[in-house]
Parts: C-alpha cells; structure tokens; sequence
C-alpha cells in the first residue's frame, strides 16, 4: 500500500536504507510511505433530523485536527450552499436531503461527512361523508380522504361531543337538530400538524312539510289546486307518504292531490303530514288557508261632482261582505281614469285632478277573502276650466352681449297652451315675470285672438326667473297657475399654463380662470389636449403628453344651468434625446478588476433641439462623469465613449442620462457582470498504488465555467 504525500521523500529513503543495512530475508518486501501532514476529520450535527417544510434545521460543526485554519463548504442537497462553520438552513420542499459537509485544512487537505435530513411536508387533511344530512337520530359515516403518513396521530372533533383519534374513524350519531361543524388534525411524526375545519358540515334536521296552492281565496264555488313542496332530510332519506287533509271533508294520500272545491263561505283549514322511507316524519296546519267570502253590494258617493283643478274632491264607499269578520280586512283600489296614472287604495281616498277639464269616469274595485268585484261611475266627477300651460321657446339664454343690439336684451318667447274653457267664458290671463318689472294682464277679448295668450319679455339682467301664468275664468269662478324657470347666464372660459414648451413625459399643471355669473357657478371643465385625449377631473388637472408635437389644448367650461364657453391655446412638446449605452461583447462580463468601455450611441436630436449633457453614473458607489456633446459634422457623429473598473462580484449597472437644452432626458443602462467562481472538490485520501483516484466536483460559478486539472 502507498500512501501520497508531499513530505515522505526523507522517510521513505531512511527505511529503505535501514532495510538494505540490516539485510533482512523477508517473503515480501512490505514498504509504505508517511506523511507527517494530519488530515482533518469532518463531522457535524444536526437537530433536528426530521423537520417540517419551513421550519429550520441547526447544523454544529465538530469537525477537528488538520493543519489550522480550517474553512468549510455545506452542500444541503437541495441545490444550497453555504461557507459558514455552523449555519442554520430552512428547506422549502419535501423529500430526503443528503447534507454534506467538506472540511479543508490550510494545507489543502479535505474531509467529508454527510448525514440525512428529512423533511416532511404539513398535512392538508381531508374527509368526505357519504351522507351528510339526515333526520334525528342519524349514524353518519365520515371517511377520512388524507393520504396515509405513516407515524401519524389523528385527532377527530365531530361537533356532537365525540372525538377519536382513529385515522378512520367509527359512525357518529347525532341525536339533535342543528349543523355541526367537524374538523381533523393529523400530526406527523416531525411535528407537522394540519387541520382542516368545515362548518355546517352534517346538517341534522326533520323532514319539512309544505305546501302551496294556486289560490289562497275567492268567491264561492272556489276552486285550489294544491302543490307539495316538502323538503327530504337528504337525497337518499326521500319522503315517501304523503297525506292530506284541505278542511272541506276531504282528505288524500299521494303527493299531487286532485283540486278541491270550495262552496260554503268560510275559513278552511289545510294540513299535510309526510313520512320519509327511514321513518322521520312531519305535518304542517295552515290555519285559515283557504278563504271563500263574497261580496254582496257595493257603491260609493262623491262629495262634489263639479269642481276646479287641483282641488280635494273626497270620495265614499259603502261596501257590505259575507261572512262577516272585522279580522278579515277589505281591500280598495280606486282608478280616477284622469290620464296621470294616479290611483289610491285606501278606503276614503282624497284626489286632485290635475291634468284635464271635462268628465271623468271613476273605478273602485274591492277585494274580501280573495272575492274581487268592480264599480265603475261614468262622468261621476267634471272638472272645470281654466287649466295653466304655457310652452318656452327656451329656457336658457347664454352669454347675450349688452354691447351687441341683436342678442340684448334677453328675450322669453312664452306660447300659451292652456285651456282656458268656453268661448263665452269671461278669462283673464297674468304673466308674472320674476325681475320685478309690471305684470303682463291680458283680457278675455286679448284671448280671444289667434295668439291666444302667448307672449314675449325682455331681461336686461343675467339670473333666474320664475314665469308665472296666472289664469282666471270669472264665470266659472276657477283659477289655475302655472311656473317655469327662465335662466339668463354668462361664461367665460380661460386656463394657462407655465411653459408653452415642454418635454414629452413632463407633466404639465393647468390652471382654470374661468368666470361665471355668480348665482351660476361653474360645474364641468372638459380639456381637449389635442391628441384626442380629453382630460376631466376637474379646473386644474395635470397631464403628460405621452407623444412630441404642436398641440391646441382647449377648454370646454359650462355652469350649472347649461351655459358653456372654449378657449384654445397651444402648446409645444419636444421629443427628449435618445439615450443608448453599448460595451463591446467581450467587455460584457469578467473577473475583477474589469476595465469595461463604454459606448455613447445616443440618437442625435434635431437641430431646434440640441444637446447639452451627458451624465454617467455606476453602481458600485464610484463618483459620476459628466460628458459635453460632440459637434455634429455629419448626421452620424459618435459621441464620447468612456472606460470604468468595476472591482468585486455580482452585477454591476452602468448608467447613461442624456440631456438636451430644454432639460429634456432619457437614459439608458448596461448590466456589467463580475463573476468569481469557487473551486472544491473531494477525493478519497488514501488511495492504493494502481488504483483509480475518484473526485467529486462541488464548484460553484456562472455559467459558463471552464475546469482545469493538474
């Protein structure tokens, strides 16, 4: 066996020497070779060695002997490593992870030692129960669904007082009405616990008897059709038995019963009782289900059959039922057929009629027991003349210019529609124009013309008005009113902003000095920025332009009464420089120190819009430069490049803001990688003369690495 070592030459000659002086006879010459170098031993401890996922596993390093200092290299299996003597790991998956452990003393010489952790995940658990909803006293199976750990413990809680610890679990009975919540926990043998907990999960209840019918009440002879709508405990305990009984001396077995007549006037009782096919069972009573009344007269007064508009008019029914019950109550519903939609159900209704002159017929319908009847008063209330309306031509009047004679005054064109009633009638009309100014007074011969009562005001003021027209027939000694608003308005729209030029990106701040009348204040500004992008969130929203150009930003301002103006001003945006940074391929990436160059390939900017600066800035915390631009003598003129050393590992950013003379930038970055990679390898120590010479390589580095062996 030969053992290899740097330091054996020496003592392999003294025994030789020694062998040959002495001149030993010997079958074999046995000769070794030893080293005086002492290898490290590796050895460590883990707690714990079963975890769950998440939690952390501690790693002690014994490790001893060797040639001081010794450095460390932790391989946890899952693709992890670490430099630490004694680091703490946390795994993020489940399975079985062979740790190692190299040891490398100052001399170069290594050792080894692995050990197994597990890592197990935290049980999800489920369960399902073939029924889960039954009558009282139900046995219901619940079946555990979690795949099977072995060394698990279970803890059942099924929410009727019952436990177990079985991972599948006996019947539970459940003598009560109510939805019990049933939950599992499952424990592994490393400590992983789970629980899952579902509420309402068995639903204990009787089966419920129900019923419907077509009609509830009506006159005699009535005729039901009843409807089961009973409800099963659960799909497989179905209701089986079904027996009726409807309180006019019949009763029924089966789930559709027949329709039933009703001809005595009363109160019917209606019951059902149902039975399932495990024997829960159930009845319902539904007192005074079924009603049979009648209606035996009806009629009703008015208490002034001639009227003007919009006054009360009181109507009065007298109504008389069978059979008698003031617990009963009867129903009204009153239609004045005036065209207005308007109807009433109480008993003694009040009314105005408001929308026509003339005769109206009038409806009551009465409701007793689900017995209806209907009464109808032809042309039981007439309704005198006059009724106010008047048309405008329009309502709203903006921005009339007092210093322009075509648009001022503010002119209201009113246009009578009113009915003012016969011709032989004595009428007279009043407008009333809210400015103050004298009342217009029209006759009934004024009325009697082609333009009926229309008319015109002038307003030599913005505000609002209300128009009233007043209408007074003298012969039937009715009036009638009616208002409408005249809105006369003023607005101005304005805006500014700080720079007529800016740059794309930019945000620019935009400021309303719109003006309105002062009872009409301003409630919408629409900007139109020109790109067909419009802007309303308000007087003085902020917006970028995303694209350069020459644009026309206009305002749209408008009052609360509808009144709108615009005002346009233009802008101009100027197109930032276009940044670009570029390194040669081979400077992309290397070992520290690097000395990368840096290419300025920025896109020169048109001549309106010339360059100014450029400023470059680095990652690794060393001072910026800053770059003037190169003259453009042609269209492609490169501009400066520059070089930087970057020292250490990882990715380092490089980064070029170009600026031009309205301040507009852009900038452009380079990623720069450094890498060191890590050498390490283990092999056996001792390894017999002739023997292959086995090696793990454990080195760490980027992609791509390139190995060399000597």
């Amino acid at each position: 066996m030969v053992v290899f070592s740097l330091k054996i030459k020496y003592l392999y000659e003294l025994i030789f020497h020694m062998i040959s002086m002495f001149k030993f006879t010997l079958p074999f010459l046995f000769i070794s070779c030893f080293s005086f170098s002492q290898v490290p031993t590796a050895s460590f401890s883990a707690l714990p060695t079963t975890a769950c996922i998440g939690a952390a596993t501690v790693f002690t390093n014994t490790s001893n002997g060797g040639t001081a200092p010794l450095s460390y290299l932790w391989n946890f299996g899952d693709t992890t490593f670490s430099t630490l003597t004694s680091p703490t790991h946390t795994f993020t998956s489940a399975g079985t992870f062979n740790v190692t452990l190299l040891t490398t003393s100052a001399n170069g010489l290594t050792a080894s030692a692995s050990q197994q952790i597990i890592i197990q995940d935290v049980p999800n658990p489920t369960f399902v129960a073939p029924i889960s909803s039954n009558c009282a006293p139900a046995s219901i199976n619940i079946n555990n669904t979690t795949p099977s750990v072995a060394g698990s413990s279970y803890l059942w809680n099924f929410g009727n007082g019952s436990t177990s610890i079985l991972e599948n679990p006996p019947a539970q009975t459940y003598n009560t009405n109510g939805s019990f919540t049933v939950s599992l926990t499952i424990t592994t043998s490393a400590g992983c616990s789970g629980s899952t907990s579902i509420p309402n999960f068995i639903t204990i209840s009787n089966v419920a008897p129900s019923f419907s019918a077509d009609f509830e009440g009506g006159c005699s002879p009535l005729i039901v059709q009843f409807s089961d709508q009973s409800v099963s405990p659960s799909t497989t305990n179905l209701i089986t038995n079904w027996q009726w009984n409807f309180g006019n001396g019949q009763v029924f077995n089966g789930q559709n019963p027949p329709a039933q007549l009703y001809t005595t006037l009363g109160f019917y009782n209606v019951s059902l009782s149902v039975t399932t096919q495990s024997g829960c069972s159930g009845t319902t009573v539904l007192d005074s289900f079924i009603t049979v009344g009648q209606i035996n007269s009806m009629n009703f007064t008015v208490d002034s059959p001639i009227n003007c508009i919009k006054t009360d008019v009181e109507f009065t029914p007298t109504v008389v039922v069978s059979p008698a019950n003031p617990s009963a109550p009867i129903t009204y519903f009153w239609d004045f057929n005036d065209g207005s939609l308007s109807t009433d159900t109480i008993q003694n209704p009040t009314y105005q009629f408001e929308s026509d002159s003339g005769y109206f017929d009038v409806m009551l319908v009465v409701e007793y027991l689900g017995c209806k009847d209907t009464l109808v008063m032809n042309d039981m209330v007439y309704i005198n003349a006059p009724i106010a309306f008047f048309d405008l031509d329009t309502n709203l009047i903006c921005n009339p210019n007092p210093l322009v004679s075509a648009i001022w005054p503010a002119v209201a064109i009113v246009s009578d529609t009113s009915v003012h009633g016969l011709l032989s009638d004595n009428v007279q009309m009043i407008w009333q124009w809210g400015d103050g100014s004298p009342n217009t007074v029209l006759n009934d011969a004024e009325l009697d013309d082609a333009n009926l009562g229309s008319t015109t005001h002038s307003y030599t003021n913005y505000g609002t008005y209300e128009i009233q027209q007043v209408i007074n027939n003298l012969t039937t000694g009715c009036s009638d009113t009616s208002k409408q608003f005249f809105y006369v308005s003023r607005i101005t729209s304005d805006f500014s902003f700080p720079n007529d030029t800016i740059c794309q990106g930019v945000e620019i701040q935009l400021s309303d000095s719109s003006s309105s009348w002062s009872s009409h204040s301003i409630d919408s500004w629409a900007y139109n920025m020109g790109n067909q992008e419009f802007v309303n969130n308000g007087p003085n929203p902020t917006y970028s332009y995303p694209a350069p150009g020459n644009f026309a930003i206009t305002l749209v301002a408008s009052n609360d009464v509808g009144c709108s103006a615009s005002f346009t001003q233009f802008i101009r945006v100027l197109a930032p420089p276009f940044a670009v940074i570029s390194t040669p391929a081979a400077d992309e990436g290397g070992c520290s120190p690097h000395l990368v160059t840096f290419l300025n390939l920025t896109v020169q900017p048109p001549t309106y819009n010339p360059m100014n600066h450029f400023d470059w800035s680095f990652s690794d915390g060393s001072p910026g430069i800053t770059t003037l631009p190169v003259p453009i003598t042609v269209p492609a003129t490169p501009q400066t490049s520059i070089q930087h050393t970057f020292n250490g590992e990882g990715v380092y950013v490089a980064t070029l803001t170009a600026y031009n003379d309205f301040g507009c930038s852009s900038f452009s970055t380079k990623e720069i990688i450094l890498t060191k990679p890590i050498a390490f390898f283990t092999l056996d120590n001792i390894v017999c003369n002739g023997e292959v010479l086995n090696t793990d390589n454990l080195s760490v580095g980027v992609s791509p690495v390139n190995y060399q062996w000597y």
